[in-house]
């Protein structure tokens, strides 16, 4: 069986999927700073406040944000309890099953959140929807949907 001389760390997948990684990290890192800049929030609280503020009744469960961020039970608490000391979040009790916990966006919350989604916005379109066509982005967002999806053998994160 013929090997190949060329390293496999020269391989073009790793090049590929370097450029994603990289392309994603520069953008964050310029949304991160322009948030906490304008907003003080980090982009991980910006996170947690806009999956709770765009869910239903502002709240999810904790399981299910640690589900949607990708984070352990453990992260997930973590995060909360901070967004809590900054007034920002509460933490519920489901009154059927005292195991469960709920996370709910406050008022203060939901202003910040208000606030600190315009300046986002503003980054968003330039350093990202200004730079793109819209069969590039339509292809992006189709890709990305998949790629954020788990397999069939995965299991999601707790």
């Amino acid at each position: 069986m013929a090997t190949s001389s060329v390293p496999s760390y020269l391989d073009d997948r790793i090049t590929r999927f370097g450029m994603l990684a990289e392309g994603f990290g520069r953008l964050h890192r310029r949304l991160e700073r322009s948030l906490r800049s304008d907003s003080g929030l980090s982009m991980a609280w910006f996170e947690v406040m806009l999956r709770l503020g765009r869910s239903p009744n502002h709240e999810l469960m904790m399981s299910e944000l640690a589900d949607q961020l990708a984070i352990t039970s453990g992260g997930v608490t973590r995060l909360v309890d901070r967004l809590i000391e900054a007034g920002y979040v509460q933490r519920k009790t489901c009154p059927e099953d005292r195991r469960v916990h709920w996370a709910r966006l406050t008022e203060v919350g939901r202003a910040k959140l208000d606030a600190a989604t315009r300046t986002h916005l503003d980054e968003l379109q330039s350093e990202y929807f200004d730079r793109l066509s819209p069969d590039e982005l339509d292809t992006i967002t189709t890709v990305m949907d998949r790629l954020r999806r788990p397999n069939s053998v995965e299991e999601p994160v707790r």
